[in-house]
Order: structure tokens, then sequence, then C-alpha cells
């Protein structure tokens, strides 16, 4: 079976077990990006630049501190929190969740350690294993369909002023 971490954690912590098998492949593949159109990115750089710089704040946030970043999304969104679960096993539960989720996000363990960027090198296998599963047909040159034009400038942030809040948070 295969599954995205954050499913297999939400089965976990339901009481299944189970035994992972990964492919070394399966971590020069892209995992979630942004999308914009030409025109936006031409016309609005900024605001491209504030949101793309906001998740990746969130993103050094929540994995300084995913006991914060858990009780922060509890806050605005109660009806997540396990219901009728003590405070621990909530908490538990949903930081087996995030973590799954977060651990792929990381930029720490990558070569490039800049927040958003990606490389010609893992659109080009993205759009090979496409066409390989016939999800897509035809050819088209990745250089087009990706950019890391503004990834420097979304990584214009104080990150550790980032990290020291995560870790004050209370």
């Amino acid at each position: 079976m295969a599954l995205w971490g954050d499913f297999q954690a939400g089965l976990e912590n339901r009481g299944l077990q189970f035994r992972e098998i990964t492919a070394p492949f399966m971590k020069d593949l892209l995992g979630q990006v942004v999308v914009a159109r030409d025109d936006f990115l031409a016309e609005r750089p900024g605001v491209a630049v504030a949101f793309a710089r906001g998740l990746a704040k969130a993103t050094l946030f929540g994995l300084t501190n995913p006991e914060a970043a858990v009780r922060i999304h509890w806050k605005l969104y109660p009806q997540t929190r396990l219901q009728g679960a003590e405070e621990a096993v909530a908490l538990a539960n949903a930081l087996r969740i995030f973590n799954a989720r977060f651990e792929t996000q990381r930029v720490d363990n990558r070569e490039d350690k800049r927040w958003g960027a990606s490389s010609p090198a893992q659109w080009a296998r993205l759009h090979a294993l496409y066409r390989e599963q016939q999800l897509i047909q035809g050819a088209v040159d990745v250089n087009e369909v990706f950019t890391n034009q503004l990834i420097d400038e979304i990584n214009r942030f104080d990150h550790p002023a980032v990290i020291r809040q995560a870790k004050e948070y209370r």
C-alpha cells in the first residue's frame, strides 16, 4: 500500500502498524508546490513573495516547535482536535500527523537549503514518472514550467528570529 506520511500517521493513530519501505528516489521528488500564472508573477511579484515567505516562516516555525504549531491550529480550528480524548492523547496523535507531514518540508537535509527551491532535475524526474504512468503525454521543457526567480527574495527574512519566536512561544 502506498500512503502519504500524514495519512499513514492517522492510521497509526488508530492502532494500525506498518513496515515502511521507501524508494531512494522519493527524497528527490517534489513535494508541495505553489502555482501562479506568469502574468500574476509579472504584475504582482511582491504578493507572490509575501505569500511564499509566509509559508516558509510558518514551516520553519512548525519544524522548530511542532507542539506550538498544533496548539495554534487548534485555537483557530478547535474542531480539528481529537474530540473526547485526553489532552496528552490528542496532542500525541496530532503531533504524529504533523511530524509526518512536516518532515517532508525540511530544507536542512537538501543540497539547496532555500525554502521553495526546486531544480530542473526534479521537474524532469516528475515529468518522466508522469509519462511512464501515462498520466501525461507529450514532451515539455521543464524550464518553462517552473522558476526559482523569486526564491532568494522569498528567503530574505530573519531565520533566527523565527526560530527564536517558535522556541519562546507559550
